[in-house]
């Protein structure tokens, strides 16, 4: 509830030039109404990276993935794409696993609303310098 009304707000707020912002707001709010399963987010999530991708593709942009440390129910999607296009993934989700499950095993790494803090940003850079290093 508390999520439709601030994207309620939100929507209501933007002037009509910002025509996407209206149009991603408003994607946002029909997915807190109608309650969609994981499999709608799934196939939603999907289709946007996908998107992303072709267009990086059509300009030749190099393409390295990257998914939530935190977030198992969506990171598989990730790495499907990752193998489906032949891109590099820079596995968080495992990384973190694997990091924690040997050292701290707290949320030593996150802050409350469950975004990375400080050390958990290190973390995740040293992931991303690893994959690149390849």
């Amino acid at each position: 509830d508390r999520a439709i009304s601030f994207f309620q707000k939100e929507v209501k707020r933007l002037s009509p030039i910002d025509n996407y912002l209206n149009k991603l707001a408003s994607d946002y709010l029909l997915l807190f109404e109608k309650k969609n399963t994981t499999a709608e987010v799934a196939n939603w999530i999907r289709s946007d990276i996908e998107q992303i991708i072709d267009l990086l593709n059509k300009h030749d942009i190099k393409i390295i993935l990257q998914n939530y440390p935190n977030e198992p129910e969506i990171n598989h999607i990730y790495r499907d794409i990752a193998h489906d296009y032949k891109l590099p993934l820079v596995d968080q989700h495992r990384a973190f696993e694997q990091y924690i499950r040997h050292t701290i095993p707290d949320q030593s790494h996150f802050v409350p609303d469950g975004h990375p803090n400080t050390r958990g940003y290190k973390l995740m850079a040293e992931n991303v310098r690893l994959v690149l290093a390849k």
